[in-house]
């Protein structure tokens, strides 16, 4: 269920996590969005991502972990659906 906060809606809010959900292709805008839902939230940011092709998605999951190492966001948890 999404819950409202300032300048937009958390698909998912849990006990821990902030979670934005959105396709693989999308996981450049999903980390931004991550961050200001954990932000608003005090929660951790999370991200689940969804693979249309679960082969040919695989990269996108490489290059959002790639970036998220880069900038040293380790701490955002990330979901790959059809793997996790």
């Amino acid at each position: 269920m999404e819950s409202p906060i300032s300048s937009g809606r958390v698909d998912i809010l849990t006990e821990e996590y902030a979670i934005e959900i959105d396709f693989a292709n999308k996981w450049k805008e999903a980390i931004g969005q991550a961050i200001w839902y954990g932000l608003q939230t005090t929660k951790i940011p999370g991200i689940i991502l969804i693979k249309k092709d679960v082969l040919a998605d695989n990269k996108y999951i490489i290059q959002l972990h790639s970036a998220l190492d880069y900038a040293q966001l380790n701490q955002m948890k990330v979901w790959a659906w059809t793997d996790d």
